[in-house]
Order: C-alpha cells, then sequence, then structure tokens
C-alpha cells in the first residue's frame, strides 16, 4: 500500500537497542500497517552494537512485505540523548500528530487506534499503555488496556506518549 501523506509519525529513539529492538517492532509493525497515512521513524542514536543494521533491515523488510516506505530509519549522530533522538525524529517527521515510544517498549494491540481516537475527541497530549521489563527482557508490569489518558500539559512526557506538532512546537520539543 503507498504511503500517503502522514497524518501520524511514530518516533522510537534506539540506542544499542538490538536485544530489545525485535520486540518493539513486533508490535508496532501491525500496528502501522492497518493504515496508510502512518510513518515509523526509528532513529539510531550512535548505538555502538548492530542497531543501525537492525533498523535498515526492518525498513527494507516492511517494504518488501508491504510495498510501502512507511518505516524511515534516521541517524541522530550530533549529540547523545533519548531526547536528543526523539526531537531528531519529530524534526523530520511529517505528521500532524506525534507518538513516541522507546526501543525497549512493547505496544499491545490497538495502541494506535486508541491515540488516534483520544486526539479526534480533542487531547492535545496523552499517554497510555505499556510493558515494562528488565534488562534481561523479564516482564515487570503490563499495562495492556487501549484507553489513554490525556491532559493539557505544558510538557513532554516521553515514552508512549502522543502530542499535536503544533503543541510539540510550542514546547520547543524534549529538553534536552
Amino acid at each position: 500500500m503507498p504511503l500517503i501523506s502522514p497524518a501520524v509519525s511514530i518516533i522510537v529513539p534506539c540506542f544499542n537497542s538490538a536485544q530489545f529492538i525485535d520486540r518493539t517492532l513486533a508490535g508496532l509493525i501491525p500496528e502501522i500497517s492497518q493504515y496508510d497515512d502512518v510513518e515509523l521513524i526509528l532513529v539510531d542514536n550512535n548505538s555502538l552494537d548492530n542497531t543501525l543494521e537492525l533498523l535498515q533491515q526492518a525498513a527494507a523488510d516492511y517494504q518488501q512485505q508491504f510495498g510501502s516506505a512507511a518505516i524511515k530509519v534516521l541517524q541522530a549522530t550530533a549529540a547523545q540523548g533519548v531526547n536528543v533522538a526523539r526531537n531528531f525524529g519529530a524534526r523530520h517527521a511529517s505528521g500532524s500528530l506525534l507518538l513516541f515510544t522507546d526501543h525497549d517498549d512493547a505496544v499491545c494491540v490497538g495502541w494506535l487506534a486508541a491515540f488516534r481516537n483520544a486526539f479526534s475527541q480533542g487531547a492535545r497530549i496523552a499517554a497510555g499503555p505499556y510493558s515494562e521489563y528488565t534488562s534481561d527482557g523479564s516482564l515487570i508490569q503490563e499495562v495492556t488496556t487501549p484507553e489513554l489518558h490525556h491532559w493539557d500539559i505544558p510538557y513532554g512526557l516521553g515514552s508512549n506518549s502522543g502530542i499535536t506538532r503544533s503543541g510539540f512546537e510550542r514546547i520547543n520539543g524534549f529538553q534536552e
């Protein structure tokens, strides 16, 4: 399916993500493949492992399987930090809605639909369900409800959150 002008940009900052990224993408790819107006921006931030190669392979595999360039791989090399990578991804995003999840997050079924629903009801910033793992991959906590909380607050929440592009620009992105 060809990608139309994205309404939603999902940004994933990545640093030494090789051990986690497969799980993260396993949740995100079924979510984005349901829509033709979503882009997934994977931002490598100076990884020392094979993260960049894994991201590039995921983008190529998605292109081959779905005929879409919805996955973009970027490199944020000027500085280090999760918020540096988030802001870099946002600057290169096309969507009017920016969603953020981290390289070690696993999104649940309905994640993207829940965000879209929250914003269609007037939310300007939202945060929602997540699964938390230890560094060895053991599940700590799983919150699977796709219901989201939304507030009018003047700052971004980070992982598993969303904000309108205009709101993101108004707060000048994440503090680096």
